[in-house]
């Protein structure tokens, strides 16, 4: 378990923040709709470029507590599956730029999950990465 977890978890059961994992996701769902509504509210509904708030780090630092809470509620090393899947993502990316060149099978192994991104996606990932 991550520092940031223990500090999640040390932090509600001082305070008794013990709620059920499905009573979490609706909290979860909840801080979401709030940041959703503010970036709406921030960019007029998208007609003008988002500039984050004076309380935009607030609530997704709210965001991120309630999911390190539900991780450390169900038993998850939430700094290790973060890990996993930002690795994937990189494994993905490299081997969709470069397999793809050296025309590789770019289908995933049985073990991994399949990932759906569109070809501008990784196009702006390659150029980012890869500086081409």
């Amino acid at each position: 378990m991550g520092e940031v977890q223990r500090l999640v978890a040390h932090s509600s059961d001082a305070s008794g923040l013990h709620a059920t994992a499905p009573a979490l996701l609706l909290e979860l769902q909840t801080q979401l709709g709030i940041l959703a509504a503010t970036a709406s509210r921030a960019t007029e509904r998208g007609r003008r470029p988002f500039r984050p708030t004076g309380d935009w780090a607030g609530r997704l630092g709210e965001l991120a507590f309630s999911v390190y809470l539900l991780a450390d509620q169900t038993g998850v090393d939430i700094d290790s599956e973060v890990s996993s899947v930002a690795a994937l993502h990189k494994r993905f990316v490299v081997v969709v730029v470069f397999g793809a060149a050296a025309g590789a099978d770019l289908a995933p192994r049985p073990s991994e999950p399949r990932i759906s991104v569109s070809f501008d996606t990784v196009l702006d990932c390659s150029i980012r990465a890869f500086g081409t």
